[in-house]
C-alpha cells in the first residue's frame, strides 16, 4: 500500500458514541454473541487503523448509527514497522 496512490475504503456500521439507535445496538449485539466481534464507533475505527499504520481521511454517515463509508490512508515511513517485521503487532 502506497501512502501517495492506496485508499482504504470500509462500508460498516459506524455507532455514535451514546445513544445508538435499536438496529445499530442489535447488530452490535448479534457481532458479539455470533462472532465474537463488535460494531465499532469512530473513536474505535480510528485506534484501530492507526494501531495498523493507518490514518482515517473522512468518516460519511447517512444517518447517524447506521451504515457509513470510512477512508484511510497508510501513514509515513514510521510505521512501517509493523509491516516489515521489526515490530510485531499482532503477537504483543
Amino acid at each position: 500500500m502506497k501512502p501517495e496512490h492506496s485508499r482504504l475504503i470500509i462500508r460498516d456500521l459506524i455507532l455514535p458514541d451514546t445513544g445508538a439507535p435499536l438496529f445499530a445496538a442489535c447488530q452490535d449485539m448479534l457481532m458479539m454473541v455470533l462472532l465474537a466481534g463488535m460494531e465499532r464507533t469512530e473513536r474505535q475505527w480510528t485506534q484501530l487503523l492507526a494501531d495498523v499504520g493507518l490514518e482515517v481521511v473522512g468518516f460519511w454517515n447517512a444517518v447517524k448509527g447506521g451504515e457509513g463509508i470510512i477512508e484511510a490512508v497508510k501513514r509515513g515511513p514510521v510505521e512501517d514497522r509493523y509491516f516489515n517485521g521489526t515490530e510485531n503487532h499482532l503477537n504483543g
